[in-house]
Formats: C-alpha cells, structure tokens, sequence
C-alpha cells in the first residue's frame, strides 16, 4: 500500500493482513463476474469504511491514551536524568555563559563596532545567535532521549563555527559577500517554490515579488561575478581548493572534525548506513529504535560543548576586553567540566547494561538448571500411564 500526493490508496505489492478475512467475505459473496475494476472498488470501499470505523474509536479513546503516554514520557525522562543528569546541566551551563559573555560582549562592543561599519562584527554575532538557538534545540533533544536527532543538529552548530572562524580570519568584504548571499539562494529557493506552488495547493509568489528577487540575484552575481551565485559562492578568492564547505572546513584548520561531521550526515540523511547503527541502540541490527532512548547521548553532548565554545570564543575576542578574555577562560572551564560529565554519563550507562546483562544471565542459568531439574526427574519416574 502507498498513500499519494492527494491521500488516496493504491495497491503495490500482495501481502496478508488482519482485514484480509473481511475482504475474502466480501468478495466470495459477490458475483463471480466482477471485473477487476470492480473488486478493486470493492476493497477500496471496504478500506475506507473500516479505515474510518479504527479512527473513529482511536479519536474516542485518543485522551486516555495522551495522558498514558505523556506519563510514560515523563518516567523516562526521569530515569534518563538518572544517568545523564548532571551532564545534561553542565552542557546548559556552558549555553548560558555563551549566550550572556555574547550578549555582554555586544553591548560592550556596539558603539565602536557601528561608528567603524564592521561588517565582520555583525557577522559574527549572527552567526553566534544562531549557534546558540541550535544549541538549545540540540538541548531539547538530548533530554527527551534523541541522540541521534542531537548529533544530527550538531552538524549544522559545527557548520556555523567553521563559518564563524572563517570569518574572523578575513576582512569586511568577505562578511559581506557572505550576508549578501541570502539574496542568491532566496531567489533559487523562490524557483524551486514556484515550480511545485500549484501542486503543494500553496499560492504562488506574484510576478513582482519574482522580479524583485531576480533583480536582487542578477545585481549580485553581476557584482561578483557568475561563481557567486554557487553554493558557497561567497567563499571564492578567499580559499584554496574547490569551492564547498570541506575547503572552508580546511581552511579554519578544523577538519579534524571530518569524521564527526560525516557521521552526522547519515543521521541527518536517509542513507542505510544508519539501518545497522543507531547511537540510541546497542544492536541495531536487532532491534530497530523507533522513539526515545537512554543511550548514546554522550558523543553529542560532548560535540555541542565543544562547537558552542569554539564558536563563543571566536566571536567574543574579535574585538576583545579583559572582560572578554576572563569570559572565555571560564566558559574554557565549563566546556571541560561538560565533557567529564558526558564521559562520566556513558560510563554509568555501560555498568548499568553490564549489570543487566549479568541479572539476564544469572535468571538464564537458573531457568536452565530448572529446566535440567525437571528432565532429570521425567527420566527417573519414568513414562507416565494416564488412567481412563
């Protein structure tokens, strides 16, 4: 069964399930000379009406069931934080000192920055808002038991800290053909929108909201030439090597992140390498995750403490104070202190399984020396004669 674009149910593949005993009795009871096109009407009809009858009770039972499961998600949360709680507060520690040494920063810094028009100085503190809000969705996610949906945040936090180092190595005009570029890929995307509009049943851009977005790409690229409106295209002449984001990554010297980085492209993507592990999961090939799990949390954590306090530091000593560099060296210390607690989470998560296992094992023994026990004693009484 597939559901298409309008919500309508077509037939691709044969297969048994609980409803197919109601559709056998439908059709033994019509007459044998059916067209196709009339029993598959038959099956729709009958989809449709018990399809409509499941929901119905679903939407009758669905509060009860609401408050079941809000329950369930709160005894899980409280035993996650069982593990991880001290780490989950050492990583928010570390946002809120990113977020206040940034806002301190800028209110420190504004005056100068704007008489001088430092565009690197907007930039950077852009950039760093957005790092910040990613943080606290990443945050979001690892309490509620999402490693996965975490790490594949952390991929755009660590896109977004190589831009912020990037940046701080060059001068205005690059910052600029950086915040400029929002036009180019506004006017691609606008395309994209306009194409599909009609058939996402969404209105269409007007042909003056169209022209003014092409005005604004064509302005640019005749500005900066044709490579501007690529992907990265901000980044030309500034960097060595083929344009993307791996060269920008090389350039600041955080490519050392690749491997990270690249992990967090297959939970980020539907690629199959994450069908056979899954950071939430012992044994993915077993058992497959469907929601929320105790396990894995430490690699993103760790990551997010790191990128958040790369980013920070970056951005508050370009125009630096003595406040700045105190603020630094102690979100430093913070940074540490989550990293030790993530560490210190995975290591009371493996002895927790450990001992599980352990209990497993010990009951599996037990239930094979009962089991022994009852064979011993069948084979000593002999066979058993029932009476009439």
């Amino acid at each position: 069964m597939a559901i298409g674009h309008h919500g309508e149910v077509t037939t691709r593949r044969k297969g048994r399930s609980r409803f197919d005993p109601i559709l056998m009795r439908l059709l033994a009871k019509a007459d044998p000379t059916l067209t196709e096109e009339q029993i598959n009407k038959a099956i729709q009809d009958t989809a449709e009406a018990v399809g409509k009858a499941i929901s119905g009770n679903l939407r009758e039972r669905s509060r009860s069931m609401l408050i079941d499961h809000a329950s369930i998600r709160a005894g899980f949360e409280i035993r996650l934080r069982d593990i991880w709680g001290e780490a989950l507060d050492a990583l928010y520690a570390v946002y809120v000192v990113a977020t206040e040494s940034a806002e301190e920063y800028f209110h420190r810094s504004r005056d100068e920055a704007v008489a001088e028009n430092d565009v690197v100085w907007e930039a950077l503190l852009r950039v760093h808002a957005r790092a910040c809000h990613v943080a606290s969705e990443i945050q979001a996610l690892l309490r509620s038991g999402h490693a996965e949906g975490a790490q594949a945040r952390w991929r755009t936090l660590h896109e977004l800290n190589v831009v912020a180092s990037f940046l701080s190595e060059h001068d205005d005009a690059l910052a600029t053909r950086y915040l400029e570029h929002e036009a180019i890929t506004s006017w691609r995307d606008a395309e994209h929108y306009q194409t599909h509009a009609a058939r996402l049943e969404n209105e269409p851009f007007s042909g003056e909201e169209m022209a003014e977005m092409k005005a604004d790409h064509d302005r640019l690229v005749a500005k900066y030439g044709r490579d501007y409106a690529r992907d990265w295209g901000w980044a030309i002449g500034a960097m060595k090597g083929p344009l993307g984001f791996a060269t920008v990554e090389r350039a600041t010297n955080l490519s050392h992140w690749r491997p990270f980085y690249r992990d967090a492209n297959a939970a980020l993507h539907a690629g199959s390498r994450r069908l056979s592990y899954r950071l939430g999961v012992e044994d993915a090939m077993r058992v497959w995750l469907t929601g929320p799990s105790n396990a894995g949390l430490d690699d993103p954590g760790i990551s997010t403490s790191i990128s958040l306090t790369m980013a920070t530091v970056t951005t508050i000593l370009y125009r630096p104070s003595m406040d700045d560099l105190i603020s630094a060296r102690a979100l430093m210390e913070l940074s540490d202190d989550a990293d030790a607690a993530f560490r210190a989470g995975a290591a009371e998560y493996d002895r927790r399984v450990a001992e599980e296992d352990k209990h497993a094992a010990r009951l599996a023994r037990r239930r094979d020396r009962y089991r022994e026990r009852r064979e011993a004693e069948s084979s000593r009484s002999g066979p058993r004669i029932r009476k009439p």
